[in-house]
Formats: structure tokens, sequence, C-alpha cells
């Protein structure tokens, strides 16, 4: 249902209510935002692991003294090792990039010299960069072989983009200035190359596939059902198929 945004938006609602607030519904780790409107941490071992009671939830780290933390609540705690998780930063390309400091279109190419792309350099709040990067590529491989041209008001689109960003991450996250909402970010792509579904069309034409695509979890050979190339149209219709007939999602027809 990720194809309809009305649609998709309830299953948000849906997984808020399923997982609990977060993703986790921890207190501790309550975020500012909505689910999807942030970086959600993918695995969900630890929550297992707080269920059983051998990891311990904690808020927001007000302070640091020696092996001492300090929460916003109030409370400290001792500790014998402290990991600190802080990320990076993309810094390490300044050197080989010094010229280049202006913005990106759609994360991908760069605006003043569109001849420079970035591959897997977005973030997706829900799932993992090779959901995103495949579809950078395919993006890269069909402008540098001229098969789709880049529109030519590439600024004013990366701005309103930022604009859009920084209302829908606007309580977390925006030091990550490259953070996606996976589906509708991959249709952006897909809609520039000309291989979006059309699912107003679908219904009519082939109720078959409308239904597979609506149901069935969301797979990158959506994007090459109706390709041009037979083999490619073969080899999505067998995975999206064995998708479907897999284990994860026939949990989710139950």
């Amino acid at each position: 249902m990720v194809w309809i945004k009305q649609f998709s938006d309830w299953v948000v609602v849906i997984n808020s209510f399923i997982w609990g607030h977060g993703g986790t519904g921890i207190n501790e780790w309550k975020p500012a935002c909505d689910y999807s409107h942030s970086f959600l941490t993918k695995g969900r071992d630890c929550v297992e692991w707080i269920a059983k009671g051998k990891i311990k939830p904690k808020g927001m780290i007000t302070s640091i003294s020696g092996e001492t933390l300090t929460y916003s609540n109030g409370e400290s705690d001792s500790y014998d090792h402290i990991i600190l998780c802080t990320g990076y930063t993309n810094e390490y390309l300044s050197p080989l990039l010094p010229q280049h400091k202006g913005s990106t279109f759609k994360h991908v190419f760069y605006v003043d010299d569109p001849t420079l792309a970035f591959c897997g350099f977005a973030r997706p709040t829900l799932g993992s960069l090779p959901m995103v990067s495949e579809m950078q590529a395919r993006l890269i491989a069909n402008v540098f072989s001229d098969k789709i041209n880049l529109p030519m008001d590439m600024k004013a689109i990366s701005d309103k983009d930022r604009e859009k960003s920084n209302i829908d991450f606007k309580d977390t996250s925006l030091r990550l200035n490259y953070l996606v909402n996976t589906y509708y970010y991959n249709d952006e792509l897909a809609d520039l190359m000309g291989i979006k579904p059309n699912m107003g069309k679908l219904l009519f034409t082939n109720p078959y596939w409308c239904f597979h695509l609506l149901i069935n979890p969301w797979t990158h050979f959506h994007y090459t059902l109706f390709d041009k190339n037979e083999r490619y149209r073969s080899i999505a219709e067998k995975m999206i198929e064995k998708t479907a007939a897999g284990s994860e999602a026939a949990k989710l027809r139950l």
C-alpha cells in the first residue's frame, strides 16, 4: 500500500499501534516526532533483551563525569565501560572535492556540475541503504547514457525538497540532512526515469498485478515489472510472486 500515499499514512498509524510510539513503545526512547519522521533503528533485538531484563533503557544523557552518566530525568549511574556511538560525517570528502560545496539534486547529482554524481548518500528513515542506492544507480546510468535528461530547474527543485525535508524531520535528525522517506523517494526517482507503475491505470488494464503491488511487500522489482525488456519483466514477475509466497508475506496476510 505504499503506492498510495493515503494508505501508506495509515500503515504508519498501524505500525505505531503494533510496535509502539517510535517503533519500540519504550518511554525512555520516546521521540518527539511521529513514526517515519525520524531515523528508525532497524534492529529490534534490543527490545527483546529489555523484556528479559538484560538491558535497562535510559533517556537522554546530559553529562558524563568519569564513569558516571547523568540523564535528563536527574538519575545517574556508574559504568565500567562507556562506548560513544557518535557516528561520523562526510567531511572526508572535502579534501577530495574542495570546490563542490553546493546542493545535490535528489541527493544524487551535483547541481552546479551534474557530471558529478553520488550514489549511496541518502539515508532511508526505514529500510536499508541498498533500497535507495539501487534506484540511484539506475538513475545515474540512465542520465550518463543519455537515455533521460535531468530537469533544467534542478536548483529550484532541490531547494523545495530541502524545505519539505526540514518540515518532515523538523523534530529530529536535522543534522542528517540526507534523510529520505524510503518509498516516496524511490517513487520520485522512478518518476524521473518513467518507470513508476500507474496504479490507477493498472487497476483497469491489469487488475492481477495491481492487486499484487497493493497488498504484497514492496520490492525494487515493482519498477521493472513493465520494462520494455521481456527478460527483465519475466524476472520481476517471478520475484514478486516469490516474495508474495514468502513466509514474511504470508504472516502479513494472516
